[in-house]
């Protein structure tokens, strides 16, 4: 079975079980430049406004798996099930977009790479970062958000519409982000334990004989790179290392702190280019470089800045660049 093919059997079977129901597959641009296919309902008659995107590619390759094809459109309706659900419980309409007050208090931003995300970019305010963007958003679901935040990207006619001025956006940005979604610093080890179970610290070795790394994220884990913008989550890292601090961005999810001395910068971008080329999904990739922590100036730069900050100062004690 082809994925074409693959598709119409989902758009075949919707249409009978949803006979109510508009059904469409439909390309969707996603972040990264990457091209997903998205089903989606929506009612006749009208009687809701949000109605879930439901991506193709993971359920045809669980069936390429090996996945009876009957489970995995089973899965997807239950998907679409529990998500309209949820979805009644969500007051918006695209009126809000017109409101400044809703605007203002539901903004909130994440982070992406800057040339993968050009098209989207041309488009829609933004606030340049090196070679990454920050992107701003309206959030429209409350709850529940292990599985995501519903959010609405906000073009230059969005902004337009709603009466807030582009200049108010990233302040608003930075104080909902921080409020709604949290700022979290762990280390590898607390990351490690979370993931394996209580039972795994006994496998580990004690915090002080592992090499630092730290995380940075936020409550839920869903584009928590965007935290990386707020000084004091990189002030209590360096503080707890006692210098400046290389930040590796893992993915648009979380980025890893280490150490300044711990590698030379080369080694270390190297290493973020190999996991982005073979362990990170193309949507979620942030970037091929990795940035600098200047803990006494309070300044996170890109290598090369930071290099050059650095140039002139005789009493500072390089990290190993090269």
């Amino acid at each position: 079975m082809t994925f074409d093919e693959f598709n119409e059997e989902v758009n075949k079977r919707a249409a009978m079980r949803y006979p109510d129901m508009d059904v469409s597959i439909r390309e969707v641009l996603k972040n990264n430049g990457t091209i997903l296919h998205g089903f989606s309902m929506s009612p006749k008659d009208r009687r809701f406004s949000i109605s879930p995107t439901i991506y193709m590619e993971d359920f045809f390759s669980k069936v390429q798996d090996g996945m009876d094809i009957s489970d995995a459109i089973e899965r997807i309706f239950s998907t679409f099930d529990s998500h309209i659900d949820k979805s009644q419980d969500i007051k918006f309409t695209g009126e809000l977009l017109t409101d400044p007050d809703y605007v203002r208090t539901h903004v909130f931003m994440t982070l992406v790479n800057k040339e993968k995300n050009a098209e989207l970019l041309a488009d829609a305010p933004h606030k340049d970062f090196y070679d990454l963007s920050v992107e701003y958003r309206i959030r429209v679901n409350i709850g529940d958000e292990s599985e995501g935040v519903g959010s609405i990207l906000i073009k230059n006619n969005i902004l337009d519409m709603s009466g807030v001025k582009a200049d108010e956006l990233h302040d608003l940005a930075m104080n909902n982000t921080r409020a709604n979604f949290g700022v979290t610093v762990r280390t590898m080890r607390d990351v490690m334990v979370s993931m394996m179970g209580k039972d795994a610290a006994m496998f580990l070795p004690p915090e002080d004989d592992m090499l630092p790394m730290y995380i940075i994220s936020n409550d839920n884990n869903i584009n928590g790179a965007v935290n990386i913008l707020y000084d004091d989550a990189l002030a209590q890292i360096s503080e707890r290392v006692g210098g400046d601090l290389v930040v590796l961005p893992s993915s648009v999810h979380e980025v890893i702190c280490v150490p300044a001395d711990v590698s030379s910068v080369e080694d270390l971008t190297a290493m973020v280019q190999s996991v982005n080329a073979g362990q990170v999904a193309p949507e979620e990739q942030l970037s091929d470089n990795v940035y600098m922590y200047d803990a006494e100036e309070h300044l996170l730069s890109d290598a090369a800045t930071y290099e050059q900050n650095h140039q002139e100062d005789e009493s500072f004690v390089r990290p190993r660049h090269r």
